[in-house]
């Protein structure tokens, strides 16, 4: 029979307690680190586990909050500005109009 400790690592991680994307979308990056701030370490993983941002397998081991905050900024600005021309609203921006 398994310890109850064991099966609880086992299982998946809880889920962030923020979403980042609508935080950078209301607030932008600085909006962003504020929120992300607020949070230890633990919490930082659930966000980076829940929203995939863990491509190269490094975030999850590193121990500062400050570079797991920098990676989920990293990540949530490149998937934000991905497919802007194709956005509703996009003709309606400088880069949208030529």
């Amino acid at each position: 029979m398994r310890s109850p400790t064991r099966a609880a690592r086992s299982g998946r991680r809880s889920p962030g307690p923020l979403d980042p994307f609508a935080v950078y979308a209301d607030t932008g990056e600085s909006g962003l680190r504020q929120a992300l701030a607020t949070l230890d370490l633990e919490q930082l993983r659930d966000v980076v586990a829940e929203h995939g941002m863990d491509h190269d397998r490094l975030a999850m081991k590193w121990k500062s909050p400050g570079r797991v905050i920098g990676r989920i900024v990293e990540r949530v600005e490149a998937v934000s500005s991905k497919g802007f021309a194709f956005r509703s609203g996009a003709e309606d921006s400088p880069e949208g109009s030529g």
